[in-house]
């Protein structure tokens, strides 16, 4: 079983809080991709690599519906 913070705190979101939540979370993931971009290098910077890559896919599956 897994806790989720709102079922901890016994908030109830609203669809258009929960619809604006997500869709801050996506900005602030992008934000991230931008800033990880920006400090890549030709060399040794692998981790960026996989951190953009991880990233990237993490805010298709948020845009596609995903949890």
């Amino acid at each position: 079983m897994t806790l989720d913070l709102n079922d901890i705190l016994k908030v109830k979101n609203t669809p258009n809080e929960e619809e604006r939540h997500l869709n801050m979370t996506i900005k602030v993931l992008k934000e991230q991709v931008e800033v990880f971009t920006s400090r890549l290098e030709p060399h040794d910077t692998g981790h960026l690599h996989t951190a953009i890559s991880v990233l990237t896919h993490r805010i298709g599956e948020l845009e596609n519906g995903g949890g």
